[in-house]
């Protein structure tokens, strides 16, 4: 299999999901070769106490060559705040440098939102322009929305944000559901809202995806994360706030795969990590990387955020220097 590698797209992978399905370790078939399959070779190999598994032989579907599963994350993203729109250059130079691959950028700031409102971004040229910036740099861009379940506001963010995905090449949209989703005053009911959200964005042409605090009400979450193509809890591991770097991201990941039955990305603290009992923020980051990559099913982490890990050294050697899939 020394055509396959992380990321491959086709169909002799959708051919070796569909083999693992049937021994037992259900994945999505999808033809990407991601953390979800690769976790399911690794738990073949386990279960036949055996350190490869011969391409092309399961089922008479999988060969000769071998396939080595090797332990990391194939890629480490920050989110990106409004600050930071103002020097594209440099958040870009340090994202390379510390070897973040991913931006998430937030395009908005809705978090004290309640009550029906009309839908806004910050600057969209400022937007565009970090965006574009990262793309030629070679990263993969996001775009990340406050999100409420209001009509209006439905239909205003899909106006504005299909074509923004669209002149960006944004790799996905993001949706931000905490307070302004969950707390809303005069909600439409989160199914509707949901199927709202679907029809609105039938044009994006990119995956869609949705984070929530990692203890998020499971029937409001529950809607959106149905038609979104990844889920994102938020396990922030900080001082204070009870959260443990080793066992957090085990619990919550646990959590989202069995509410949502979706594709998990990781989301992580990389603020407030001195005080963490136990660790040295340097520890502390790399625990919730090891917890992650440990779960054999994740292979990717975003963290909060870019401006955080700018502001620590040790934060961001320690991030730098995460195990990576080739």
């Amino acid at each position: 299999m020394a055509d396959i590698v992380y990321g491959t797209h086709s169909n002799r992978v959708r051919e070796l999901q569909r083999a693992l399905v049937r021994l037992g370790h259900p994945v999505d078939v999808d033809g990407t070769y991601g953390g979800q399959t690769a976790g399911a070779v690794a738990a073949y190999l386990q279960r036949r106490a055996t350190t490869q598994l011969p391409a092309w032989v399961v089922d008479g579907i999988l060969g000769d060559a071998p396939v080595e599963v090797t332990p990391g994350l194939r890629s480490i993203g920050a989110w990106v705040r409004r600050a930071s729109l103002e020097k594209p250059d440099e958040i870009v130079a340090f994202a390379r440098q510390t070897k973040i691959d991913r931006l998430d950028v937030v395009v908005n700031d809705h978090s004290a939102w309640r009550s029906p409102t009309t839908f806004d971004t910050f600057a969209l040229p400022k937007i565009e322009r970090i965006c574009m910036r990262a793309r030629d740099a070679g990263l993969s861009v996001h775009l990340m929305s406050w999100l409420m379940p209001h009509a209006a506001y439905i239909d205003q963010a899909a106006a504005v944000l299909v074509p923004l995905c669209q002149r960006v090449g944004a790799a996905s949209l993001q949706w931000d559901a905490e307070e302004p989703w969950t707390k809303a005053t005069s909600p439409l009911a989160y199914d509707v809202a949901a199927a709202r959200i679907r029809s609105a964005f039938y044009g994006l042409g990119r995956p869609m995806g949705a984070n929530a605090i990692a203890s998020v009400s499971i029937a409001k979450f529950g809607p959106l994360a149905a038609i979104c193509d990844y889920v994102l809890p938020q396990v922030y591991a900080t001082a204070g706030s009870g959260v443990s770097p080793k066992d957090g991201p085990p619990r919550y990941y646990r959590r989202y795969r069995d509410a949502f039955g979706k594709p998990v990305v990781m989301g992580l603290a990389a603020y407030k990590q001195t005080g963490i009992p136990g660790h040295t923020p340097a520890s502390a980051i790399r625990a919730a990387i090891d917890a992650t990559i440990a779960l054999g099913e994740v292979d990717t982490v975003v963290y909060w955020s870019i401006e955080a890990i700018r502001s620590a050294p040790k934060v961001a050697a320690a991030i730098a220097a995460a195990p990576r899939r080739n």
